[in-house]
């Protein structure tokens, strides 16, 4: 008996681009079931870094200059596949009208909290003028997700984003951050890392170091902005600033590292907590955005509201150091949790309900 044909899943973003809906789709590429499924995705003549061919994974090249090219680099994809992942926002009406002549299916991954001037809702009103214009965006897809349960109704509210009930969350490759064995002894070493650390909370990261001189600080990332890079480890003796780290180089990194503060308030689902929680290193995060939802404070890492409420914590594990022991532990099964091995489940069942809608 021949077999069933697979569907054919087209994944909306350059694998060999650094950004964040890029490094899903590259992620999603790995893991979804090649025996179900025939993957279709993008990358750029130059992109940021080299990609290993995938089974069963076909690379869109996109081709120079991308302005004009990018018009059909798309439509490739909409020709060639059944269901069209599309997380980028990008070409949304000319992919709208394309999608509905072929009767193409898609689906849109709402990655933010949005809430009145905070940074994602500046973004996306630079980007689309107005929010009548945005609402009438979140209608050109047949399904839309959100990443976490906490923005469903803040999205909803503002926006009008008819979000289904099931949350796809982001997964993590554990083995690529985890590092077996891992001796912690004691804190000794907090880190902060982000693309955007100014946003990121670089500032609250700058303060708490200065009433920790004994412990070191490690700023790994770029965007510092008015924070100089480079008087950083003269006017603070006890901050480290690394820079931009490739994925593959932060594990080491991390594994003499056992907290990470992360002190922004704007964020859909920071990934970074959770290859983190991987390597053994718990964090501190700010409350804003839900981290609640897969943070639980005390065990596995702690969502705080304030600087204060984060520096307490702090000097409780300086002398408390069997706390800082199990909470990396525990840190470690968080990580494990949320391994694209396991979440790619959730994405495959919904996947499979769309294409047979």
């Amino acid at each position: 008996m021949k077999d069933k044909r697979k569907t054919k899943i087209f994944l909306g973003g350059f694998i060999n681009s650094t950004n964040a809906q890029n490094l899903n789709c590259l992620a999603l590429a790995k893991y979804l079931d090649k025996s179900k499924y025939e993957i279709y995705t993008m990358a750029f003549e130059n992109g940021d870094f080299e990609v290993a061919p995938i089974e069963g994974v076909h690379i869109i090249k996109a081709k120079l200059p991308y302005r004009i090219f990018k018009y059909w680099t798309w439509l490739k994809g909409v020709i060639l596949c059944d269901i069209l992942y599309l997380p980028k926002g990008e070409l949304v009406r000319y992919l709208y009208f394309w999608q509905k002549l072929f009767g193409k299916k898609s689906f849109f991954t709402v990655e933010g909290v949005y809430i009145k001037n905070n940074d994602f809702y500046n973004t996306i009103i630079d980007k689309y003028k107005s929010e009548n214009k945005i609402k009438n965006i979140f209608t050109k897809y047949d399904k839309i997700y959100s990443i976490t349960s906490f923005m469903i109704e803040p999205n909803n509210k503002l926006f009008n984003i008819k979000s289904e009930s099931k949350v796809l969350y982001l997964g993590t490759e554990f083995t690529k951050f985890n590092t077996p064995n891992k001796i912690v002894k004691k804190l000794t070493n907090i880190a902060i890392i982000g693309g955007d650390l100014k946003r990121k909370g670089i500032a609250d990261f700058i303060e708490i170091s200065t009433y920790f001189p004994n412990i070191n600080f490690h700023i790994i990332g770029g965007g510092v902005n008015h924070f100089d890079a480079n008087s950083l480890a003269q006017k603070y003796n006890n901050i480290n600033y690394h820079g931009s780290i490739p994925h593959d180089k932060l594990s080491e990194v991390l594994k003499n590292v056992q907290l990470m503060f992360f002190p922004s308030r704007c964020e859909g689902f920071p990934k970074v907590t959770l290859e983190c929680a991987s390597a053994g290193v718990p964090c501190i995060v700010y409350g804003d955005y839900g981290a609640s939802e897969w943070i639980t404070t005390g065990k596995d890492g702690f969502v705080v509201n304030t600087l204060d409420e984060a520096k307490t914590i702090i000097e409780d594990l300086v002398a408390n150091p069997d706390k800082v022991k199990e909470l990396s532990k525990n840190a470690v099964e968080l990580g494990r949790s949320f391994d694209w091995k396991n979440i790619i489940k959730d994405w495959e069942t919904e996947i499979d309900k769309l294409a047979n809608s």
